[in-house]
């Protein structure tokens, strides 16, 4: 019988997993967008914020996985 209980360090694996696709999936977005682009263009930029964001939240996944490992659980 599977059990219906996730543990926090499946959570975190599948969070990252799941950022990880989102990084690709804009970097390839980012990379193919159309040139020349403008300082002002509003939805370039947007998609820059968004590949910080996505960054960000795979730098605190990785302290905290960092920090589950160090307290042994």
């Amino acid at each position: 019988m599977q059990s219906d209980v996730t543990t926090t360090e499946e959570c975190l694996a599948l969070a990252k997993a799941e950022l990880t696709v989102a990084r690709k999936i804009l970097a390839h977005e980012i990379s193919n967008y159309p040139t020349p682009i403008a300082v002002c263009d509003c939805e370039f930029n947007y998609l820059l914020g968004q590949r910080q964001k996505i960054a960000s939240a795979l730098a605190v996944l990785e302290a905290e996985t960092t920090e589950l490992i160090q307290k042994g659980h």
